[in-house]
């Protein structure tokens, strides 16, 4: 509930987005009570769960910037993979830290599932948001936002116990590296670049990888309208219907690949 509530809150208020950024003073301590407030009012009913919220606990928010709903999200996604039995990679475009990645890496090594593990970011921060993306993107934006190392994705696969030697880092702008890194077949691909030109790139560059029956997952969708025109306007192409998005609360998205 908690949670919900801080999602709304941050959606409604969107203009203090320029400040709920990490790397800024409140940013980093908005992200951290958001998920301590939602750790606190999450009581697992079950040892399953309880389990979980200690490896959530373990990689958030120190690792990643989702919240509680949209990393529980992807786990249920991950686990919707093991019980399709799709074939493919974990694939992350915009990785941050890599907590996300990880979450989903143990996912699958809790049911002795062994998948190769994609990293991509430029690990210098976000590009600048182009002309599909609205005014407050640009206004909000500056060299080095979002950046990271990418020791920290080794970090924080580490946190939860996690190999690495199933783990692929690819540095750079993805407009260069995924045309040119071969990743085979994609389970499930997690896009979040927040910007219309980077979804774009994700969308046309690793689609056609993903598996019949895999999953796509759009963190910034309903967040950043650069990313909703990207991704509908690549669906219309597609001939794929907007119905086919299932929405994860305030923000977020699952697609299915047919």
């Amino acid at each position: 509930m908690i949670d919900e509530i801080l999602g709304r809150v941050q959606k409604e208020l969107s203009f203090l987005r320029c400040w709920l950024v990490p790397g800024e003073g409140m940013g980093d301590a908005y992200i951290r009570l958001r998920m301590k407030a939602s750790l606190w009012d999450w009581e697992p009913s079950h040892d399953e769960d309880r389990t979980l919220k200690d490896a959530i606990a373990r990689i958030a928010p120190q690792f990643t910037m989702l919240d509680l709903n949209r990393l529980r999200s992807l786990v249920k996604g991950a686990e919707e993979i093991l019980r399709r039995g799709v074939p493919g990679a974990i694939v992350e475009c915009g990785s941050w830290r890599g907590g996300a990645l990880a979450l989903v890496d143990w996912v699958f090594r809790r049911r002795n599932e062994s998948r190769k593990l994609f990293a991509f970011d430029s690990f210098e921060g976000l590009p600048p948001p182009g002309p599909g993306d609205p005014w407050m993107a640009r206004r909000c934006y500056y060299p080095g936002l979002c950046s990271a190392r990418p020791a920290d994705v080794e970090c924080a696969l580490e946190a939860l116990g996690g190999p690495s030697n199933q783990l692929t880092i690819v540095p750079g702008w993805l407009s260069q590296t995924l045309p040119s890194t071969e990743t085979g077949p994609i389970a499930l691909l997690i896009v979040d670049v927040d910007w219309h030109d980077s979804v774009d790139s994700v969308l046309r560059f690793t689609h056609q990888r993903v598996s019949k029956g895999g999953l796509v997952y759009f963190d910034d969708y309903d967040c950043w309208p650069g990313c909703n025109t990207a991704v509908h306007n690549f669906l219309e192409q597609q001939g794929v219907a907007r119905s086919r998005l299932r929405r994860v609360g305030s923000a977020g998205a699952w697609l299915d690949k047919e």
